[in-house]
């Protein structure tokens, strides 16, 4: 590869750093890209075009990252609202659900302290999991999301148990779940703006704690007139999967004017 092909690659994958997300989507892009300068200039020196000229309209031809972003699937359009909803609810749910199935086993293996930080390692992971399939992102993003999940929702609960609500009063219960859901969204929020295409999202931040805080009232509340107790397994499901479609919901309107 020659000089000049190889500086346009290098600066057509810092192009594509800015609208394609997945590192292995990026990689597969970028051979597409080489192939095609390949197969473009073998057909122009083919035609008696000397390799240097060749290489150079090749590249001049070759036109914009968006351009082929947008032919694997990755361009603004590829950004489906109803994909990152069922994404999120599912996941979290999921995360919850598998929480709920290894419940027993896990509290005989961890100690009491570790029980909250666990509960969020694993419901952050299915979240993660969820919304990183359907951002087509990697692993990074899933252990981002478990781990503040699980420091979110550890002091969340000590901060609700230094200000002692009381249990099974309706208002105190609403309190709680929004602050549980509040801090627990921010600290997801904080950690998953890391990844470098979340620091252009403005309100992000913002976006995760109050989808957060909101799902978990609305789940609360939801839970207490179908089951009468948010404390039942289908109450705490009815709780994880309001917030993951809150957190959603105010997460979609960033990603959609993200990728305009």
């Amino acid at each position: 590869m020659s000089k000049l092909s190889r500086s346009f690659l290098e600066r057509y994958e810092r192009e594509l750093r800015r609208t394609v997300r997945s590192r292995r989507l990026r990689r597969k892009i970028i051979d597409e890209a080489d192939a095609h300068l390949r197969d473009c200039c073998d057909a122009l020196e083919r035609n008696g075009c000397p390799h240097d000229e060749a290489e150079r309209l090749a590249v001049q031809r070759f036109g914009g990252a968006e351009r082929l972003a947008a032919a694997w699937g990755e361009s603004s359009a590829s950004f489906q609202a109803f994909g990152w909803l069922l994404a999120c609810t599912t996941g979290i749910a999921g995360g919850l659900t598998a929480l709920l199935a290894i419940g027993p086993v896990a509290g005989s293996l961890i100690a009491m302290a570790l029980i909250v930080p666990f509960a969020g390692l694993l419901v952050g992971a299915g979240l993660g999991v969820g919304q990183s399939i359907s951002l087509r992102g990697d692993g990074r993003w899933v252990a981002l999301t478990a781990v503040a999940a699980a420091i979110g929702l550890t002091a969340s609960t000590w901060l609700v148990e230094i200000v002692g609500f009381q249990p099974r009063h309706l208002p105190h219960e609403m309190i709680a779940l929004a602050m549980i859901g509040s801090v627990t969204g921010a600290f997801i929020g904080f950690l998953q703006s890391l990844a470098p295409w979340v620091r252009r999202v403005s309100a992000w931040r913002l976006g995760t704690a109050a989808g957060g805080g909101i799902g978990c009232i609305a789940g609360g509340l939801a839970a207490t007139l179908l089951f009468g107790d948010i404390r039942t397994s289908a109450g705490l499901l009815m709780v994880a999967a309001a917030a993951g479609l809150s957190i959603a919901a105010f997460t979609a309107p960033l990603l959609r004017r993200q990728n305009a």
